[in-house]
Parts: structure tokens; sequence; C-alpha cells
């Protein structure tokens, strides 16, 4: 969870804004969802060590799935570029 000290701006995407927040650990994170929360960091901790392949699979993984679905194109942006960073998870 990230205890936004301040709003720093808003960046365009895909013709949409997305708001970019200053975190008690000094770095800049952006809220990729509004309606549940999520940020373009926990998207990518989701990819990089609980193995999902898909935006869908992410937000489950972090509570709940898409809301409005304005979100969606980001972070599927956000989960094809964090792919090639995912843990190989060992078998059973």
């Amino acid at each position: 969870m990230i205890t936004v000290l301040s709003i720093s701006s808003f960046v365009e995407t895909n013709g949409r804004y997305l708001m970019v927040a200053c975190g008690t650990d000094g770095r800049h994170t952006m809220y990729v969802c509004l309606c549940n929360g999520y940020t373009d960091k926990e998207i990518k901790t989701a990819v990089r060590e609980n193995g999902v392949k898909t935006a869908e699979e992410a937000y489950l993984s972090l509570g709940n799935g898409f809301c409005c679905g304005t979100c969606s194109d980001c972070a599927n942006d956000i989960v094809a570029s964090e792919l090639p960073h995912q843990k190989v998870l060992a078998a059973e």
C-alpha cells in the first residue's frame, strides 16, 4: 500500500489521463486503475512474482477484476512490458 504525499502530475496515455503521485518512499507511482486503486508497481509485481500473464489475471491477483475498463489498455501495456522480466516458477 502506498501512502500518497502529493499528487505530482497527470500523464496522458492512449488519450486518457492517469494520476502520478509521490509515495512515502519518495518515488513516483502511477495509478493505473482509479476504481480499484491499483498502481503500475502493483501490476508489475503481480507479473514478476505471481506469474500472471494478462492484465485481467493481474487484477484478480490483486483482489478485483476490471470495473469500468478505462484502464485496460494501459494495464495490458504494463503487463506486456513486464512479461520478459517474469520469474520462472518451479513446478511442484
